[in-house]
């Protein structure tokens, strides 16, 4: 008897082993991000929190545009050349895009296209 219990717990003792498995990288080779800080001077009416923005490249700049919801401005930030300008919109009449603005998209300084409830409006940087 004492020989069955012998070979039980020596049986237990071989089958538990410490070795961890070599468990191969699920999710590919790591990759390091560099960020750099832009530091772009800001007036007055520009704010530091955008819903609607895009970004995009123009003439070998980059660009940053957001929908200004207090100011109902676009305000276009050149990243390149550290820069902001502002391109007022219109509330009311034939131009007049209303306050619920819900997308932005940039194709060029004389087509921006804006979603707002149920119009999309095209707009220039004038």
């Amino acid at each position: 008897m004492k020989f069955v219990y012998s070979l039980l717990l020596a049986f237990v003792f071989l089958s538990c082993n410490k070795k961890n498995p070599i468990v191969d990288n699920l999710y590919g080779i790591p990759v390091t991000l560099v960020s750099e800080e832009i530091d772009i001077p800001i007036d007055d009416q520009t704010l530091t929190s955008y819903l609607i923005h895009s970004c995009y490249s123009f003439q070998g700049n980059i660009y940053f545009i957001a929908h200004n919801y207090l100011t109902h401005n676009l305000d276009n930030f050149n990243v390149s050349q550290r820069t902001v300008s502002h391109i007022k919109l219109d509330f009311e009449g034939p131009d007049g895009i209303n306050h619920d603005v819900q997308g932005l998209h940039f194709h060029s300084l004389d087509s921006i296209w804006i979603y707002t409830t149920g119009v999309i409006s095209l707009v220039d940087s004038v």
